[in-house]
């Protein structure tokens, strides 16, 4: 037996609401309902335990397709936003930079002319 100062038994307002949460919270007593709540989960077990796995997937086939469509339509996005970005980098690119043509310039060196005659066949032809 335990003593009257045991914690698990608390005294006083405590020992009310003890009883009160008991009273609450306890099961009913009446063992019809034990019964029909066992009745009724069995019913429900043999009624669906025919089914198989593919009759619960058939239910979520449409969600599932939506999602599929809609991932789909996000990639389709992104990529497509993905080239557009690419395609106006390049384009900056080609345009902001300078245009580097290498200048031609004739440099007279009098000790060496058949060198430059040689420059300006090159250039005319």
């Amino acid at each position: 037996m335990t003593s009257p100062h045991d914690p698990q038994f608390p005294e006083g307002d405590d020992l009310l609401i003890r009883r009160t949460l008991v009273a609450r919270y306890a099961g009913p007593t009446d063992p019809t309902y034990w019964e029909q709540l066992e009745a009724r989960v069995m019913a429900r077990v043999r009624g669906e335990g025919g089914r198989d796995w593919s009759a619960w997937l058939s239910g979520w086939a449409r969600y599932g397709l939506a999602a599929a469509a809609a991932a789909i339509i996000v990639v389709a996005v992104a990529s497509w936003q993905t080239r557009v970005a690419q395609e106006r980098l390049a384009v900056r690119e080609l345009l902001d930079t300078p245009a580097e043509i290498p200048l031609l310039s004739e440099v007279v060196a009098p000790p060496n002319r058949d060198r430059n005659k040689t420059l300006r066949y090159l250039l005319t032809h």
